[in-house]
């Protein structure tokens, strides 16, 4: 019997030592990565008990900002749907999205804030947040909007340099004051089609089956008669043109999907190889957001059309928009970066926030000879005819969908001293040609003059 109490006398100080160190973990280890959270319901309920900071451009244009009711604060919109992807919205039922919830903890004063914000509150017996400003600009963030219009798709401007976003906008948009009707629509309104929209990528893709085609052999010359029968189907060349003796070079200005499926499908493993090492690297870049998604075919017409952008494999705006940055780089490119500065409640401090480089499994050399072609695609390629500047390259790209639907794309870049990746396409469009996309990269390089 002693021998029993003894073992239960045991028992119960080694289950009472397990208890308070897992509290003591909950209180401290816990608490770092808990509170501030925009998963935490205290923090819910601080969103209107404390005054969060304001969000600003990268010219100071107040966009977000908090007011006092005379019970709680509430939170103000100058620019509704405009931002409601990026910065999203704060609320009391829902909690917090996109900036407002990656900073919720700095915005409200909780965690990760300065010391100096800490001894203000302290001291003053008040919690308030510390501000953003961010690297967007209101004015192409707004000329974006505007060009869009009514097409459902996304625009990601982004400086190669630094990777500051300088736009992004996703539509459909829904207004932040107004969650209930946005996330009871059928429209896919609260999507962001910027980060993790899964678009058939069409000929942007080529510029990675290049690189694939570039690793794999030294013969980049062809014969192209226009159409090709490649397993138990056929793959054409926009209105069955005939090229002739050919080159990839040419092959990416004219986008000669003939070219593409009869050079890469002997290399299909390698370019999924590819596009998976690429993949991982964007997803590490960005926070294990959408990226790329490819799957080899079971046939050999499947496995010809992956290498133009069809069949299966998706990519989102901005995975293309990246990769389009590495391009333009030689090889590397920068996370996106959407905050310039954390800036204390009294504006006498601001903490800069670093950049992130990475590089992508593509050599100097086969950059500088895919940008190459980029340029002629809008002096003599896909893109030209629209009046874009002789500082600019870029692809075009039209994946076909089910029901004669398209989604047409364009990435390029803008070099100078104000350079940029602009990437853009616009969705479930029913009639054929891919201007949509080229005159919209045209307006925003008039935007940003």
């Amino acid at each position: 019997m002693d021998k029993r109490i003894r073992f239960f006398i045991l028992v119960f100080i080694i289950v009472s030592i397990f208890s308070i160190l897992v509290l003591s973990l909950l209180g401290t280890v816990g608490q770092k990565y808990l509170v501030g959270s925009k998963y935490d319901s205290r923090a819910h309920r601080s969103m209107v008990s404390v005054k969060r900071g304001n969000i600003y451009d990268r010219n100071d244009r107040l966009i977000n900002y908090s007011v006092f009711d005379g019970e709680k604060y509430i939170r103000q919109y100058n620019y509704p749907s405009l931002y409601s992807h990026l910065i999203g919205y704060v609320d009391y039922k829902y909690g917090a999205s996109g900036l407002e919830g990656l900073y919720n903890g700095t915005l409200q004063g909780s965690s990760q804030v300065s010391d100096w914000t800490k001894l203000l509150n302290k001291v003053n017996n008040f919690k308030s947040g510390e501000h953003l400003k961010l690297t967007v600009d209101h004015d192409l963030q707004k000329r974006s909007m505007q060009l869009m219009g009514n097409y459902k798709g996304a625009i990601i401007i982004t400086n190669p340099d630094n990777g500051d976003v300088l736009a992004y906008y996703s539509n459909g948009k829904f207004d932040e004051r107004k969650l209930e009707e946005a996330i009871s629509s059928e429209d896919s309104v609260m999507l962001d089609r910027v980060s993790d929209g899964k678009y058939s990528p069409g000929s942007v893709y080529k510029i990675i089956s290049a690189i694939n085609i570039l690793n794999n052999t030294d013969n980049l010359d062809y014969d192209d008669k226009g159409s090709i029968d490649i397993g138990d189907g056929s793959v054409s060349n926009y209105g069955k043109m005939i090229y002739g003796k050919t080159d990839l070079h040419k092959a990416l200005v004219h986008s000669l999907n003939t070219y593409f499926a009869e050079k890469g499908s002997p290399y299909t493993d390698s370019l999924i190889r590819l596009t998976e090492d690429i993949n991982k690297i964007i997803q590490k870049a960005t926070g294990g957001k959408y990226a790329f998604s490819i799957k080899k075919g079971n046939n050999e017409f499947k496995n010809g059309i992956l290498q133009i952008g069809q069949g299966e494999i998706t990519a989102s705006p901005m995975t293309i928009n990246l990769t389009t940055q590495a391009i333009y780089n030689g090889g590397y490119f920068y996370s996106p970066r959407y905050v310039d500065y954390i800036i204390t409640n009294d504006f006498k401090f601001s903490r800069k926030q670093n950049k992130s480089k990475f590089k992508l499994p593509i050599e100097k050399w086969q950059a500088d000879y895919i940008k190459d072609a980029m340029y002629d695609v809008v002096k003599v390629g896909t893109a030209s005819g629209y009046g874009i500047g002789e500082n600019c390259g870029g692809k075009t790209g039209t994946a076909q969908l089910p029901g004669k639907k398209y989604n047409y794309w364009f990435t390029g870049f803008v070099s100078g001293e104000k350079p940029m990746i602009i990437t853009i396409v616009v969705e479930n469009i029913d009639e054929m040609g891919y201007n949509i996309p080229v005159s919209i990269f045209k307006s925003l390089l008039e935007q940003n003059k």
